[in-house]
């Protein structure tokens, strides 16, 4: 199989599911990253898994500076913003609260406008922006039943990133690597 080749990754959603699954894809690379910044939401027992929260600016700036200080002038070469949350309610129990943190984390990180916006202000520069449609996963512990498995996800992704080059700038794909529609 093709791999990746990367020098810097950052990776948000490392908590578990298909973050960690990205994270552990890379890992298993022939060679893997050789700066791997691997971001979740409780790193209670996780020591290399700083936390990050997307709708923290704070939280998203020290994650900047951390990175920095690592990687200097050589920058990063790949972000996987994988971060997502979901709340079990129902329309009697739903809150504000809950709307507002599903939406601000699940919708402002991947707006599929922001990677047109930032294809078009970076893609000279070198910088690659495209989104990637994961599949519906199965969620880990089989709770839930998505007919894509988390293995058969990352096996995809990590395909199709290893294939990308400048032409697909500001593009949607799948898992599976097709182009999809905006």
């Amino acid at each position: 199989m093709e791999e990746l080749s990367v020098g810097s990754v950052r990776r948000t959603g490392c908590d578990g599911g298909l973050g960690l699954g990205l994270l552990k894809g890379l890992l298993e690379q022939t060679s893997p990253p050789q700066h791997l910044f691997a971001a979740c939401l409780d790193p209670q027992g996780k020591p290399s898994c700083p936390r990050a929260d997307v709708t923290d600016p704070n939280s998203i700036k020290a994650a900047v500076r951390k990175v920095q200080e690592e990687v200097g002038s050589a920058g990063l070469n790949l972000l996987i913003n994988n971060a997502g949350t979901t709340r079990c309610s129902t329309l009697a129990t739903e809150t504000a609260e809950n709307m507002t943190l599903v939406y601000t984390t699940n919708t402002i990180a991947a707006l599929n406008m922001l990677t047109k916006c930032l294809a078009l202000e970076y893609g000279g520069s070198g910088i690659l922006c495209v989104s990637v449609d994961p599949g519906c996963v199965t969620p880990p512990l089989g709770q839930g039943t998505g007919p894509v498995t988390v293995e058969e996800s990352v096996q995809g992704v990590l395909r199709l990133l290893a294939r990308l080059s400048a032409s697909s700038n500001g593009t949607f794909w799948d898992w599976r690597g097709q182009s999809l529609p905006w």
